[in-house]
This record gives C-alpha cells, structure tokens and sequence, in this order.
C-alpha cells in the first residue's frame, strides 16, 4: 500500500507537468510555445532544486509544505484555467490524500529532520 501512495506521488508530479503544458499551449498563437517551455523548465527547476528525492536543497518542514501547495496548486489553477472543474477536484482530492497518507507513513520530507540526542 505504501508502495503505491509513493507510485501515486510520482504519476501526481508528471500531472503537473501535463497541467501547465496544456494551460500555456491554450494561450494566443506566438507565446503559447514560448511560454509551454519557459513554463515547464521553471516548473523542473523548481522540483529538481528542492522537491525531488535527490534534490540539491530539500525543503523540510513548513516549507515542503509551501512548496507542495504552490506546485500542486499551480496544476490545479492550470485544470481550472483550462477549462476542466472537474479533473482539477479530483487532482485535488487527490493530492490531499496522498499526502495526507505520506505524512502518517513519514514517506516524505514533510516533516523536519529529527536529530539524534
């Protein structure tokens, strides 16, 4: 079960990628391109420099959570700006669940490092 909340994360995080592609892609001819790949290259700098399991500087605590608001949210204005209520609640519902169960099985960074005594 854990293994698939994690599975879940993941499919969440391309689903960004996805919402803000199709958000920017909807935009006037001539910046649609140019604002798709300005888009989705902030979008990955942004996870790979502090949200990814690897990242170079990972956000804990109160500010792991501010940074999933603001991405998860991103995707879900993008959904609602696109013209899709319903896909944006249930990518919602869906990202509050899933961490919801990551905190309670401490499979994120959510929470701060705990240091040894």
């Amino acid at each position: 079960m854990k293994s698939l909340n994690l599975g879940l994360m993941f499919l969440l995080e391309i689903c960004v990628y996805v919402a803000v592609a199709m958000w920017a892609w909807q935009l006037p001819q001539g910046y649609n391109m140019v604002t798709a790949v300005g888009a989705l290259l902030v979008m990955a700098f942004v996870w790979r420099a502090f949200g990814a399991p690897k990242a170079r500087w990972p956000a804990r605590g109160v500010v792991r959570i501010v940074l999933e608001v603001g991405w998860f949210g991103a995707a879900l204005l993008a959904l609602l700006a696109t013209g899709h209520p319903r896909l944006a609640t249930v990518f919602g519902a869906l990202v509050v669940v899933n961490g919801a169960l990551r905190a309670l099985w401490r499979q994120s960074p959510l929470l701060p490092t705990r240091t040894s005594p």
